[in-house]
């Protein structure tokens, strides 16, 4: 991401997430059921930021990556939307 330099726990995560999506990626179109992924990570350990740069490294074209800690915040999250 321009301008954010990413802490070393958060390249792992991009790295792990690169390697699940495929790089480059090879998910043209989600399947019905969607495609999903998750990034477990402490309070306060960047899950945002991470989401951010894989979204916008694997996901150019427009698709969007959410990481939340809870899947409360998954249904709270979706219901924003």
């Amino acid at each position: 991401m321009p301008g954010i330099q990413l802490r070393e726990h958060q390249m792992d995560q991009k790295s792990s997430f690169r390697k699940w999506v495929g790089f480059p990626c090879k998910i043209i179109r989600a399947p019905p059921e969607g495609a999903r992924g998750t990034i477990v990570s402490a309070t306060g350990s960047g899950k945002t930021i991470t989401a951010a740069a894989c979204a916008l490294e694997c996901f150019p074209g427009g698709r969007i990556l959410v990481t939340v800690p809870t899947l409360d915040l998954v249904v709270q999250t979706a219901q924003a939307w």
